[in-house]
C-alpha cells in the first residue's frame, strides 16, 4: 500500500500491493535469528512488534541512516525540544511531561526556555521560532531530526527524530512509572525506555 512518507524519504523498496499475513511475536523472532535483514524488507506484518527493545537493539543506526534518507532538506534549529501531550493525556502507560520539566532540564544544560524551539501537538505551548505545520508532521520530524540539540518526548515520532539525526546532543526523559506530579529527569542518549512496556531502546552505531 502506498505511505505518505514516501513524499518526504527515500524508500528503495515497491509499495506493498497486498494485504499480508499477520504473524505473531515468536514467529517474527524465529525469522529473525535466520534473516537479521527482516526488519527493512516489508512484506509482512507484525503488530508493532518491531519496536520492542531487543528487536530494535538488532538494528544498526548507521544502517537504518542508509535505509532511509530525507528527499528534502530541511532547516534545523541550534536547539528543540518535542513536546507531545495530545493522546498521551488519556493514554494508559504514557505519560504527558509538564513543560515546566523541559523548561527545567533546559536551564541545567545552559538555555534559557525561550531559546529552544518546540514542536508539540499542543498549541497553547510557545514554538519559540519551530515552523510547526498541523497538515504535515513530516515537517516536524525533519526539522527536529535536522537541529543540533534535541529533547525528545517518550514517543517514537522524536525518538525516531533523534535515533536518525545527526545532533550533537539528544537528552530523553525517563516517565516509567511516573504519576501525575512527579518530576521528569532527562538524560543525555536517546536510549531511555519510551513508557512501561519497553526497555531501554539500545541500538548499535
Amino acid at each position: 500500500h502506498s505511505w505518505d512518507g514516501r513524499n518526504f524519504f527515500s524508500i528503495p523498496h515497491d509499495p506493498i500491493s497486498q494485504q499480508y499475513r499477520v504473524y505473531d511475536e515468536i514467529e517474527v523472532e524465529e525469522m529473525l535469528e535466520t534473516d537479521p535483514e527482516l526488519l527493512r524488507k516489508g512484506g509482512w506484518g507484525w503488530r508493532g512488534y518491531a519496536q520492542r527493545p531487543h528487536q530494535i537493539g538488532r538494528l544498526s543506526r548507521k544502517q537504518c541512516k542508509s535505509w532511509i534518507t530525507p528527499l528534502h532538506k530541511k532547516q534545523g534549529h541550534a536547539a528543540v525540544a518535542h513536546v507531545r501531550h495530545g493522546d498521551f493525556k488519556n493514554t494508559t502507560g504514557y505519560y504527558a511531561i509538564p513543560m515546566s520539566d523541559f523548561y527545567r532540564s533546559f536551564s541545567r544544560e545552559g538555555y534559557d526556555m525561550d531559546e529552544v524551539a518546540v514542536y508539540s501537538d499542543n498549541p497553547n505551548i510557545p514554538a519559540n521560532g519551530a515552523r510547526r505545520n498541523l497538515l504535515s508532521p513530516w515537517d516536524d520530524w525533519l526539522e527536529i531530526a535536522a537541529s543540533n540539540v534535541i529533547w525528545r518526548s517518550a514517543s517514537t515520532f522524536s525518538w525516531t527524530a533523534a535515533f536518525l539525526s545527526d545532533a550533537k546532543q539528544i537528552f530523553s526523559p525517563n516517565v516509567v512509572d511516573m504519576i501525575p506530579g512527579d518530576v521528569v529527569e532527562f538524560y543525555p542518549g536517546n536510549e531511555k525506555r519510551l513508557h512501561h512496556l519497553f526497555g531501554e531502546m539500545i541500538t548499535k552505531s
